[in-house]
């Protein structure tokens, strides 16, 4: 999609943090993986500027709806021109930048009284 729109300069967020490990050449991929690593590294060097980032999911979180809403659907690839209304607040969270709370699960650390 990138190609076909012309776009020189792309920045990619991904919440897995092994995945744009991966696409940043961090690591070596496994031969179950080898393949699509290899064919998405080679779409990487094929744009002018590209930078693979790592985000918390709840940074992602219109990916993620995005995601959601693509089970649903049976078409190859849908382009959308304005959010779907099922991400929308999402969207606009993201867009004014907007804070998620970010819940880590509780650790069993004992405070000092000192």
């Amino acid at each position: 999609m990138c190609k076909e729109l012309q776009l020189h300069a792309v920045e990619v967020e991904l919440d897995a943090c092994v995945v744009s490990d991966l696409m940043n050449q961090y690591g070596d991929s496994n031969a179950v993986n080898s393949p699509l690593v290899a064919d998405c590294r080679l779409l990487i060097a094929q744009m002018p500027q590209m930078k693979v980032n790592h985000c918390y999911r709840e940074a992602n979180r219109c990916a993620d709806g995005l995601a959601r809403l693509g089970t649903k659907h049976h078409d190859d690839i849908l382009y959308y021109n304005s959010p779907p209304p099922s991400i929308l607040n999402v969207f606009l969270s993201d867009l004014y930048g907007h804070e998620a709370v970010r819940l880590c699960p509780a650790t069993d650390v004992s405070v000092s009284p000192f």
